[in-house]
């Protein structure tokens, strides 16, 4: 799967934030629905397997270098770690 450079440093960059996010997104919408749509079971395996450690392992730049290719092994990972990175970043 390519990823543009730009977006994977971003998510890559925010899943070290992951935890501390997460404790500000529930505090914050404490009563609201949004913290409903967040399966913590998904959030327990991203922060006990060390995915962000798992995708850097097994991406690589492009010939040209303005894209990242991730191996086919880590792109359910990756897409998964986006999409919790994309929730709390829109939510703070």
């Amino acid at each position: 799967m390519k990823i543009d450079k730009i977006e994977y440093k971003r998510v890559i960059n925010n899943a070290g934030h992951l935890e501390y996010d997460l404790l500000q997104f529930l505090e914050k919408n404490r009563d609201s629905a949004a913290a409903q749509e967040l399966k913590q079971s998904e959030i327990d395996y991203l922060l006990s397997e060390d995915i962000q450690h798992r995708i850097i392992q097994k991406a690589r730049k492009s010939l040209f270098g303005d894209s990242i290719i991730i191996k086919d092994s880590a792109v359910e990972d990756y897409l998964l770690l986006k999409k919790y990175t994309d929730i709390f970043q829109l939510s703070l």
